[in-house]
């Protein structure tokens, strides 16, 4: 990296110890002298226009960010996109919708470039050990006027084995996903702005937290976050249940109705059987 900033001048290097990645984004930031941010991952690589598709669709349609799509471990790259790309707009209100839908637009970082003056003032979710991004995200789409999505992947989301999206289920991803989406049902209950999307964001908790269940009764045993989601689970009703997507989802959040030692049986046979 050192020979890098001595060949390029308008690179700047970077040491500290290792705190995980919410306070190494945070020290980035706070070090950084541009008017505008984006994250690229360790393992992961970019298209040498990266940035600029970013950048000239941010500045012609007057976004606070931007963003690009993304090649999942480099499939699809036969694929040919003319120009000019594909766009979406969304205004403020629109954003939050898509966000809490986690449809177009989720918590990920890496693929969108930002006014560096939407990071003032945010809570860094030092506390998280991972989707610390999801929640820094969600407090700048409260500070957007616009938002602009190009249909275009410049960025390569490369998944490596280990890596802490990826590795086996534990307790530190449970607890995460579990402060992201407290937290969001808290600004929407707390917030006079956000409370439209009270009801949204109830049933993102619900179906997300539902998703925890294959991976907790296959993974591991945990007695409090069990007792948790069977306690979603039974004052979500018959209204949540129906939302849920699938008949697997349906069955297993029953299942945790009842008894989550059910729920563990049925992971188990289910697991056995394949």
């Amino acid at each position: 990296m050192n020979e890098l900033k001595n060949k390029y001048s308008n690179l700047k290097v970077l040491h500290k110890p290792n705190g995980g990645a919410a306070a190494a984004r945070k020290f980035g930031i706070e070090s950084s002298e541009s008017d505008y941010l984006a994250f690229c991952d360790a393992d992961d690589y970019v298209e040498p226009d990266w940035l600029l598709t970013m950048y000239r669709y941010l500045k012609e349609y007057d976004a606070d960010f931007s963003m690009i799509t993304a090649y999942l471990n480099d499939r699809g790259l036969e694929k040919k996109f003319p120009t000019p790309y594909n766009y979406i707009e969304w205004t403020k209100d629109q954003a939050i919708r898509k966000f809490i839908e986690h449809r177009e637009l989720n918590g990920v970082s890496c693929t969108n470039l930002y006014k560096r003056e939407l990071f003032d003032g945010l809570d860094w979710a030092l506390d998280m050990s991972i989707f610390e991004d999801g929640y820094l995200v969600w407090q700048i789409l409260q500070k957007v006027n616009r938002v602009v999505k190009v249909l275009v992947p410049k960025y390569h989301y490369m998944f490596t084995p280990g890596s802490l999206t990826n590795k086996k289920y534990d307790f530190d991803r449970y607890y995460s996903t579990r402060k992201l989406l407290d937290r969001i049902v808290d600004d929407c209950s707390h917030k006079k702005e956000l409370a439209k999307f009270q009801e949204e964001a109830d049933a993102m908790y619900y179906n997300w937290m539902v998703a925890q269940i294959q991976a907790i009764g296959l993974s591991w045993r945990n007695q409090e976050a069990e007792n948790h989601i069977q306690s979603i689970v039974r004052n979500g009703g018959y209204r949540r249940f129906s939302q849920l997507k699938s008949l697997k989802s349906r069955i297993l959040a029953g299942s945790y109705f009842i008894n989550p030692a059910i729920a563990r049986l049925i992971l188990r046979l289910k697991s056995l059987k394949h």
